[in-house]
């Protein structure tokens, strides 16, 4: 029954992962565009344009997630040479930074577009 028990909880936390992963950046690019961080809180601003591309975030998000695993994926493979070993941390710290600002764009992307859907409708 506990193993059942925390296989069920552990569905949940990731059901609920994945949902607040696509939620929080609605919240965040709106809280960035309004140059206010007490604006990513006010929902009644930022619902609405969340709502307008809905599937536009979800993409988004399944998009930098998958890419993100795969990247995980090969940089633990490159962990096992010898050699690479002591370049990956580097290489790592690059990339995860441009991929970072790269993910942040596409968000950035999606939220705009659920503002031009929203004032169109």
């Amino acid at each position: 029954i506990s193993q059942f028990g925390g296989m069920a909880i552990f569905g949940l936390v990731m059901l609920v992962g994945i949902v607040s992963g696509v939620v929080i950046q609605a919240a965040i690019c709106h809280a960035v565009s309004r140059e206010n961080f007490a604006a990513g809180f006010r929902f009644g601003e930022w619902w609405p344009i969340f709502r307008a591309n809905l599937g536009g975030f979800i993409l988004t998000y399944v998009l930098v997630s998958g890419l993100s695993y795969v990247v995980s994926f090969v940089f633990q493979i490159l962990y096992m040479t010898i050699i690479l070993c002591m370049l990956i941390p580097v290489v790592m710290a690059i990339f995860y930074g441009y991929f970072g600002l790269i993910s942040s764009v596409l968000f950035a992307e999606a939220y705009r577009e659920g503002q031009e859907k929203l004032a169109a409708s």
